[in-house]
């Protein structure tokens, strides 16, 4: 999932799911793409925010997709009722490359990963920090489907670089999005609220 600001880099809209080289644009089935993980934006600690959210499908063939408001650490009645959360992170990015949507190469987006990549990350932290605009590393996302699921195992970090001289990273850092916003209370429902929807959809058959 990427998205430069009130742009969208798929046919989706802001904030839904798609990836740079994503494998909807390959025949063959994989796709690559060159990113930057970011710093965290101004005024806030951390260059990427963890959250969960659900997708049930019922057996009615209804779906309750929520976000899940166990990411502020509050009670969430689909959790309660032993529905499956998926968690996952969102960064900023700059794209470097993307083959199949060149259109978006040098532009700033909101990534949304799982914990793969996140493990490539965390995987590298020993030596360098990713997010670092001069001594980080540019990310090689090589994506390979799997079934019906794509695949990031094959994606690496290349060696420590600078983003560029220091226009070019006044210009890229100067275009990123608040993470924190993303995860502030207020994009949740209540509880209440949450609980009407899951009782009116997961409860009937």
């Amino acid at each position: 999932m990427m998205t430069p600001g009130s742009q969208s880099c798929s046919r989706s809209g802001s904030l839904q799911p798609s990836t740079p080289g994503s494998l909807l644009g390959s025949s063959e089935g994989t796709a690559s793409a060159i990113l930057r993980f970011l710093p965290a934006p101004p005024g806030e600690e951390f260059p990427f925010v963890q959250l969960y959210n659900h997708a049930a499908k019922t057996e009615s063939g209804k779906w309750y997709i929520e976000s899940c408001p166990v990411t502020l650490t509050l009670p969430c009645p689909a959790c309660e009722s032993g529905t499956k959360r998926k968690m996952y992170y969102i960064s900023n990015v700059l794209v470097l490359l993307d083959p199949l949507r060149p259109e978006n190469e040098g532009k700033v987006f909101l990534y949304k990963y799982g914990e793969t990549v996140m493990g490539k990350i965390n995987d590298v932290m020993t030596s360098l920090d990713p997010f670092d605009a001069l001594e980080g590393a540019n990310f090689r996302l090589r994506i390979i489907r799997n079934g019906h699921f794509p695949n990031y195992e094959k994606s690496t970090f290349d060696g420590p670089s600078a983003i560029g001289d220091e226009d070019l990273i006044a210009s890229v850092l100067g275009r990123r999005r608040s993470l924190a916003a993303l995860v502030a209370p207020g994009v949740f429902k209540d509880y209440d609220t949450l609980k009407v929807k899951y009782d009116l959809i997961v409860g009937s058959k």
